[in-house]
């Protein structure tokens, strides 16, 4: 996805390549880019990438959508720079290259044989007759011995919820400008780094705040390279909901600061059909300890 769009935060949403797809911005949680600026309408514009191309539509929003500081009237071709404004946020267009795979490195020339003897095939004679002595005692003490029957395997109850660990990460809110903070467990909604959590991990519930001055959010995903760790990202709050003690965070950033790579991709939670449960089922809570 070499299309990006900037948020004033420094989020890049990626554009999906494709057509049916796009990125809407508005109020609503329903969209892409959610702004919670009143000037900005519930769905106001709309990006979509054709071929090599991206096109910013006004959705008939109040205010309008402005490309440079020009209100559009019609779909316009974005170029990279382009700055975009929804009533009073102001996004930027950037355009980032695709990532080039580097070609492996030819296979290296087999090395010179040594002119040193090599024991090899008679250790792997010796191995080999080896195995067969022993097979010539099992056959001969076939009739005296009987196996013990192989126990049936038994499936882990837990088996069907490992779709649902890789999508849990650890979310971790800094106090002040502290090493300690507000720790708690969310669940990841989309690939692109939306992630739902409880409101009084991002918020202090005292103040309906964040709980350090920089607004700013640490999440730990569990690493695809690197067993048993987690890999850290920069996040930011993009609606709370105190009543329900919910509120929904997006990834902008790694753990460094720098800009999420193009392949940047989380695994979505597994969602199941509320409608197909029974009263008397289980239940699997999965969270990371002492952070709820």
């Amino acid at each position: 996805m070499p299309w990006f769009l900037i948020e004033p935060s420094g989020y890049r949403y990626p554009i999906s390549e494709n057509e049916e797809e796009g990125l809407s911005i508005g109020r609503t949680p329903d969209n892409d880019v959610i702004l919670t600026d009143p000037g900005v309408s519930r769905h106001h514009a709309y990006i979509r990438v054709r071929g090599q191309e991206a096109w910013l539509y006004d959705r008939g929003s109040a205010n309008g959508t402005w490309l440079n500081g020009e209100r559009i009237a019609e779909p316009r071709l974005l170029k990279p720079g382009d700055r975009i404004q929804v009533g009073n946020v102001t996004l930027e267009m950037a355009y980032l290259p695709p990532e080039v795979e580097t070609p492996a490195p030819p296979p290296s020339a087999p090395a010179a044989a040594s002119s040193r003897p090599s024991y090899l095939p008679y250790a792997l004679l010796g191995v080999v007759l080896g195995l067969l002595g022993v097979a010539a005692v099992a056959f001969a003490l076939a009739p005296t011995l009987r196996a013990p029957a192989q126990p049936t395997a038994t499936p882990s109850p837990y088996a069907r919820y490992a779709g649902a660990i890789p999508a849990t990460v650890f979310v971790l809110t800094p106090a002040g400008d502290g090493p300690n903070g507000q720790a708690g467990t969310g669940v990841i909604l989309t690939e692109k780094g939306r992630i739902l959590t409880a409101y009084s991990v991002v918020i202090n519930p005292a103040t309906g705040r964040s709980y350090n001055r920089k607004n700013q959010v640490m999440v730990g995903v569990f690493s695809r390279e690197q067993p048993n760790t987690l890999d850290w990202y920069r996040a930011h709050v993009v609606r709370a909901d105190r009543g329900r003690d919910m509120a929904v965070i997006q990834i902008f950033a790694q753990k460094d600061g720098s800009p999420l790579p193009n392949s940047f991709a989380l695994p979505p939670m597994p969602l199941g059909d509320s409608d197909a449960l029974e009263a008397g089922a289980g239940i699997a809570v999965i969270s990371f300890p002492a952070g709820g």
